[in-house]
């Protein structure tokens, strides 16, 4: 029996379906700036962009 979800545009949540954003629209996403994104990159050595 197969659990494989179905391919869909966008998520219950709102957030397209797409394997890449670019920084500006994860920031919209997350109702933050850009530049806070940047700083948990340089902070947090698992967050990759």
């Amino acid at each position: 029996m197969s659990t494989r979800r179905k391919h869909r545009t966008e998520s219950a949540e709102g957030i397209p379906d797409k394997p890449y954003f670019k920084i500006g629209e994860v920031a919209k996403l997350c109702s933050l700036q850009p530049y806070v994104l940047r700083y948990w990159e340089s902070e947090f050595r698992s967050l990759k962009p």
